[in-house]
């Protein structure tokens, strides 16, 4: 029996790199993922392996920084307990770097950073692809080094080289939105598929001269992953896949089991925005946070949330881009500490962009402080 030990790796890391957490927003990629450093969201994760046994595991990422340079906007993420990876988003593309994805996962023979690619920033999310909608990722060739067990299946005439090509194809689909209920309430998400192909050519010499052998590894292999606005990725999905390698050397005939990829579904638990912490020189408005409202887009209604780090008055007026007042959702009433929601509802007013004003008058007579935001009806 055949097996592969440099391939697993870099299938099971490929998947790794086009999971990435991130969400829809209908402004593009740059509202992609929760915008408050200090963000956190926990995953409960089931792992299938090929013998159908289920592994239970969890795990925290946080938002710890964002770059903004000419409107590329760079997102660092920390995953306890302590590694830490970046995803950028441009226009309407959410972007990631296929050599960092890679960095670690790949066999102890090859050095990522040697690894060439035309272009190492890939675009893994398109929201401006509409449902159904499909475009091309990446192509991209690594060189793998021959495991001697491969080699020793080779007739004895047959004098393999040390390593093959492998090409590697990743293509994305866009799906239907749907809805999904969490433990935290039921989110409207975006539905992208990843499909990834993976096919070595294997050298090698008879008599001197040189052969190739092609083998077929991996052939649309799917990996769903739904995303919500101001959340990130909530569910991911795959199924548990066979490889197999199927190909004639001369006379000889290889059609052998290599490894099995297991079935991940992983289902986010927890949110959390986190708190706001005022900057060094003291500046009051850096001591509470007006969040974005969610969902949003949204019908009929949403959640506004905002968090104070001392107790004050609060007063929340929606109104029209015109400046027009459609409700008060809180007149001078007293909030502690902590974070706070207030529901919107929108039955009764037409699709549109509206704004969500909010002032606070702290009880500690600092002065009053005030933030406003956009949020967008869809009906």
């Amino acid at each position: 029996m055949l097996k592969f030990i440099t391939i697993p790796a870099i299938a099971l890391l490929i998947s790794l790199l086009i999971s990435l957490p991130a969400a829809y927003a209908q402004n593009g990629a740059p509202a992609l993922l929760p915008n408050i450093t200090g963000s956190s969201w926990t995953f409960d994760a089931v792992q299938t392996d090929s013998a159908g046994n289920d592994f239970l595991y969890t795990y925290q990422e946080f938002l710890d920084n964002i770059q903004d340079a000419d409107g590329d906007f760079t997102y660092t993420i920390r995953r306890d307990p302590g590694s830490t990876y970046q995803i950028r988003a441009h226009g309407d593309t959410l972007l990631t770097d296929i050599r960092s994805a890679i960095s670690g996962l790949l066999p102890e023979e090859i050095d990522a950073e040697s690894l060439e690619f035309e272009q190492s920033w890939v675009g893994f999310v398109r929201t401006d692809i509409e449902p159904g909608g499909e475009w091309p990722v990446s192509d991209f060739m690594l060189k793998v080094p021959l495991t001697e067990d491969l080699k020793s299946a080779f007739p004895s005439f047959a004098e393999p080289r040390d390593t093959m090509d492998v090409f590697v194809t990743i293509s994305g689909i866009r799906g239907e939105n749907e809805t999904r209920s969490l433990a935290f309430g039921e989110v409207d998400v975006e539905v992208y598929t990843t499909v990834i192909d993976l096919t070595a050519v294997v050298y090698y010499l008879i008599f001197g001269s040189q052969q190739t052998i092609t083998l077929p590894l991996i052939r649309d292999y799917e990996i769903r992953n739904e995303y919500s606005e101001g959340l990130g990725l909530v569910y991911r999905f795959s199924e548990v896949y066979e490889v197999r390698a199927t190909a004639t050397v001369l006379t000889t005939q290889l059609d052998e089991y290599l490894f099995t990829i297991p079935g991940n579904e992983s289902t986010m638990t927890g949110f959390s925005t986190g708190t706001s912490i005022a900057d060094a020189g003291g500046d009051v408005a850096g001591r509470f946070e007006l969040l974005q409202n969610y969902p949003n887009p949204f019908n009929p209604s949403t959640s506004i949330r905002f968090n104070l780090d001392r107790p004050g008055s609060v007063y929340l007026d929606v109104y029209s881009v015109n400046g027009q007042h459609i409700t008060t959702l809180a007149n001078g009433t007293r909030f502690g500490s902590g974070l706070h929601t207030a529901l919107f509802d929108g039955s009764n007013v037409a699709s549109g962009i509206y704004l969500y004003r909010m002032r606070v008058v702290p009880e500690d007579g600092s002065g009053a402080i005030s933030a406003v935001r956009r949020m967008t009806l869809i009906k």
